[in-house]
Order: C-alpha cells, then sequence, then structure tokens
C-alpha cells in the first residue's frame, strides 16, 4: 500500500508457484517470503509516480495482488495460527 511503501503478490499452492516460475524473470527485483501453508509472499516497492495500485483478489488463479484497498499481509515477525 502508499503506506506501508509496499505492494505484496501472495502466491498459494501449486497453481501459485507454477505462475511464479513460469514469470519469475520478468518480475523485477523482490523479496520472497515463505509461508506456513507452503505459499509465498513477494513484496514489490510502492511505485512513487503512482498515487493508488488497487488490490486484486484472485488475479489468476492461486495468485491475489495486495495493494490498497486490500486484505492485510501477516508477515514476520508475526505469528498466524498456520505457524
Amino acid at each position: 500500500s502508499r503506506t506501508s511503501g509496499l505492494i505484496c503478490i501472495d502466491l498459494d499452492g501449486r497453481e501459485g508457484a507454477a505462475w511464479y516460475y513460469e514469470h519469475e524473470d520478468k518480475l523485477g527485483h523482490h523479496v520472497i517470503e515463505r509461508r506456513g501453508k507452503g505459499g509465498m509472499h513477494l513484496y514489490f516497492r510502492y511505485p512513487e509516480a503512482i498515487a493508488y495500485v488497487p488490490s486484486k483478489i484472485k488475479l489468476f488463479p492461486g495468485v491475489d495482488f495486495l495493494a490498497d484497498g486490500g486484505k492485510q499481509v501477516v508477515t514476520w515477525p508475526s505469528v498466524h495460527r498456520s505457524g
């Protein structure tokens, strides 16, 4: 979000992993966080020239784009019930 300075792509299951490996070389610089249930979060810097980036839940199967107006992202060092 604009507030955090980050945009997150949330990848779930085999579909999310397949999407990542298919697009990895096109994504640019990002940080990967592995999640408790085997998914991944990809973090990107919020683009400075853009005022608002809308979230798109279920952008592709297993892929959620989380930015402004979307769900919260639980990240380290927070603890989630799934581990």
